[in-house]
Order: structure tokens, then C-alpha cells, then sequence
């Protein structure tokens, strides 16, 4: 039992040593090996040939390369990719896949990070492009050489700020055209649509009474829309004269009568629900 335990355990660091000191996703956001590591700044030629302050232009590939000129270190695991310089640690641009150098899948640009384990190089020929604004960017190359050492170089690119971006404004809300004031004896207060952005989504909310009184009132509609909290609302009035049916006639018991507005007709009612006569 003890051999099969040895053995096992024997496997396990086995599998372990020979995975230590590569870069995988694990690496995407640290830019460090598995096993981690205080890389030192590199002193290898790391820039654009020929170019003191470069600087992207949207659709138009770039090329950088990371050589070492001395050419007694030779690249052995390498990881590359390109950064904006405002913090973020998502990859962003596609660089192309060279001979030895292939695509690491990372959070924001699928194409923004390069990778190697086992290159054995001593210069690496980087490609990148972006096709929009991402605003001043870093490349950054973190690498471990044939004698062992952990080294990290960084290439800044200015470039174009991408445009702001701007909310879209919120929905606008209308409601039909409020009646004019409405005079009895049968005022008929009509059905009144909400609108968002110009398009029906409900019917108004209006305040008026069961039964209008016999004076004037004020009615208020309103439409709001519960996405946004955009409302919108009119008010008219509704006058019922005391003259009509009810006048000079009395109520049984000597109450005064009310009238009620409706599509159905003027008709009266007493306070003590009697019937007018």
C-alpha cells in the first residue's frame, strides 16, 4: 500500500514539475508562469524598428519585435500581450500567430495575447492590429530565457481615444390631448392613450369621480411608464349645473339630489339613495 501511495505521489510531482514555469490561462491576468515568479526588467531590443514614438492607426497592422541582439539567451516560455495603458488587464487588438507563437484565449480580445513554451528563439516577430480605437495601449512580453531567468519588457503604442460613449436618452413619454372643459347636464369624458416614443402602451390613469357633483371639478389623466419612470399628464375640468331634472323638483324626505354624468344619460340621485320625484 505504501509502494502504491510512493507512487502515485511520484506522478503527481512529475506532472507538476513539468508544468511549472509554462504560461497558460491561468497567466492571462498576472502575466506570470505557473509557479509565479518576480520577473526582472528585460534589456533585450523590444520596439519598431525604425520608430522612436510609435503609434497605431485603426485597420493598420503594426510590427514590433522582441530579439535578443546578444544572441547567447535564446526565448525559451514566453507570453505577449497587448493592454490598454488606463488599468485594465483585458487583451485587446489581434496580434497573428507566428512560427512557435500561438494564440492564448483571455479575457477581452480573443486575439490579444500570444504565447510559448519551449521556443527556444532568440527573436520573436510580433504582428498586432486593431480595426477600432482602444486609446494608447502596452504591449507587454513576459519570458523566461535559456539560463532560467524570469524577465518581463514592456513597448508603449500610443493611439486614437475611442469616442465617448453616450446613453441612449430615455424613453419619451405623451399623452393624448386632454378634453376642453366639459358643461353637464351629460359630460362624456373619452378614453386617453399613453405614448412611449410615439407609441401607444396604455390607457391614461384619470382621477374622475363615480358620480360628478353638482359644481365643478377638476380631472387629472396621467400615463407613466413603469420601464423608465417617465410620466406625463394633462387636467381639465368638468362643470354639472344644478338646473335640470333634479331642480325644481325634490327628493323624497326633502334630500337634495345629486346627478350623476354618464353615457348613459343625466340622471338623480338622492343623498339617502331615495329616488327623485
Amino acid at each position: 500500500m505504501a509502494s502504491q501511495l510512493f507512487y502515485v505521489v511520484a506522478i503527481l510531482c512529475a506532472l507538476s514539475n513539468g508544468v511549472v514555469g509554462q504560461f497558460t490561462e491561468s497567466s492571462c491576468e498576472n502575466l506570470l508562469p505557473l509557479g509565479g515568479g518576480n520577473p526582472a526588467a528585460g534589456s533585450n531590443f523590444f520596439s519598431i524598428p525604425g520608430v522612436v514614438n510609435p503609434e497605431y492607426v485603426p485597420g493598420t497592422e503594426i510590427n514590433a519585435f522582441l530579439a535578443n541582439l546578444g544572441g547567447v539567451d535564446t526565448f525559451q516560455n514566453v507570453i505577449i500581450q497587448a493592454r490598454r495603458q488606463d488599468g485594465s488587464t483585458d487583451a485587446v487588438g489581434t496580434f497573428t500567430e507566428q512560427s512557435g507563437l500561438s494564440l492564448l484565449s483571455c479575457p477581452g480580445s480573443a486575439g490579444g495575447t500570444l504565447v510559448a513554451n519551449g521556443n527556444d528563439g532568440t527573436v520573436l516577430n510580433l504582428r498586432w492590429v486593431t480595426d477600432v480605437p482602444v486609446g494608447p495601449i502596452t504591449i507587454i512580453a513576459t519570458y523566461i530565457d535559456s539560463s532560467g531567468g524570469l524577465f518581463q519588457q514592456t513597448l508603449d503604442i500610443d493611439g486614437p481615444v475611442p469616442p465617448p460613449t453616450t446613453p441612449p436618452p430615455p424613453p419619451f413619454v405623451t399623452i393624448d390631448s386632454c378634453p376642453d372643459d366639459s358643461v353637464g347636464p351629460n359630460p362624456v369624458i373619452p378614453n386617453l392613450f399613453c405614448f412611449r416614443s410615439g407609441n401607444i402602451f396604455s390607457l391614461a390613469s384619470c382621477d374622475q369621480p363615480g358620480v360628478f357633483p353638482i359644481g365643478q371639478t377638476t380631472v387629472t389623466c396621467t400615463c407613466v411608464d413603469n420601464q423608465s419612470g417617465e410620466s406625463a399628464s394633462c387636467q381639465f375640468r368638468v362643470r354639472v349645473d344644478g338646473e335640470g331634472s333634479c331642480n325644481p323638483n325634490q327628493c323624497v324626505g326633502g334630500n337634495e339630489c345629486r346627478v350623476a354624468a354618464t353615457q348613459a344619460g343625466y340622471t338623480c340621485h338622492s343623498s339617502a339613495g331615495l329616488p327623485c320625484v
